[in-house]
């Protein structure tokens, strides 16, 4: 954005404060609540308008808060998405498994990231850009599409599991053979 590199660091950090601040508060209202797919959806929603900003031709006020919905939305989305398969698993060592291997395919993004803005492309980062107007990048909708793919599976799995609660419900049936247990949409 053409910022220095002190200015740059400087700006930074908030976007990630508020992405605390957002995992945070959510995290708590989904607890209280007993639900988690609306707020997957919700952080959704502001992560794709964030990339989309951050992408489109706009001043450079516009693309940083870009980057504060892109990181607001899609950071606390990671707490989210944990929390909702912890909360759907019965007995320890699946939940074990299952969290190591959630957290465990979450870092080959990071491996991937690594790969997105190399130094010999540096200033403007251009491979990848297409059109002029808005710059979306085979990275960009990959993101935004893997974004899209989290809504689909989480709502898919809400109402599955909102079927399987009803269904225990109606006829007093165990859910994975735990009295009282009931899945979380």
């Amino acid at each position: 954005m053409g910022f220095s590199v002190t200015i740059a660091l400087l700006l930074l950090a908030p976007p990630f404060v508020l992405a605390a601040l957002v995992s945070l508060t959510t995290s708590y209202w989904a607890d209280k609540v007993h639900h988690r797919t609306p707020f997957i959806f919700g952080h959704s929603i502001i992560a794709i308008v964030g990339f989309a900003l951050v992408a489109a031709d706009v001043s450079n006020g516009v693309k940083l808060f870009g980057t504060f919905l892109a990181v607001g939305g899609s950071n606390p989305n990671i707490p989210a998405t944990l929390a909702f398969a912890q909360n759907n698993i019965v007995g320890t060592s699946k939940r074990s498994v299952a969290s190591a291997l959630q957290v465990g395919f979450g870092a080959v993004g990071g491996i991937a990231a690594s790969t997105v803005f190399r130094d010999q492309d540096a200033p403007r980062y251009v491979p990848g850009y297409c059109g002029l107007k808005f710059r979306l990048t085979v990275r960009l909708m990959a993101t935004i599409a893997f974004i899209i793919f989290t809504c689909v599976i989480s709502g898919l799995m809400a109402l599955y599991f909102h079927v399987k609660n009803g269904r225990a419900d109606k006829d007093g049936s165990l859910i994975e053979n735990t009295p009282g247990f009931r899945y979380t949409t």
